[in-house]
């Protein structure tokens, strides 16, 4: 029902998948760095503490704070990302569904409540 509510309203399907799959790669570094990064941990105990080696609690160190920049900024991305195409998305369905509304010939427009006017557009939506 979406897609064909989508299709009658003129909304490219191709470019909301490919902007969402735009979205989807920092979402994907971000999941695989969270998933990462409790390993270092473990690393840093296990190959660094538990033998002595302080070179190496640095080196896992480091990558411990690479991964945790990763994470934040990623995470930063993916946020703007999905607010500018929720903010896309909106914008068009305001736009086309307004556009509909003010073009659609009605017996009286001035004689109809807001919500009648609602109703009636989702009534001919659903039944088309």
């Amino acid at each position: 029902m979406v897609i064909k509510f989508l299709n009658e309203l003129d909304i490219k399907i191709s470019k909301l998948i490919l902007t969402h799959f735009k979205c989807f790669i920092p979402s994907f570094i971000a999941t695989a760095t969270s998933l990462l990064f409790p390993g270092f941990i473990s690393k840093i105990i296990d190959q660094g503490l538990e033998k002595g080696d302080l070179q190496a609690v640095g080196m896992y160190w480091g990558e411990m704070l690479i991964c945790g920049v990763l994470l934040v900024i990623s995470n930063y991305i993916q946020s703007i990302l999905y607010c500018k195409f929720e903010q896309e998305l909106y914008y068009q369905l305001k736009n086309k569904v307004f556009d509909k509304v003010l073009h659609t010939k009605t017996v009286d427009r001035d004689s109809l409540a807001n919500g009648d006017i609602y109703m009636s557009i989702e009534y001919i939506y659903e039944h088309r």
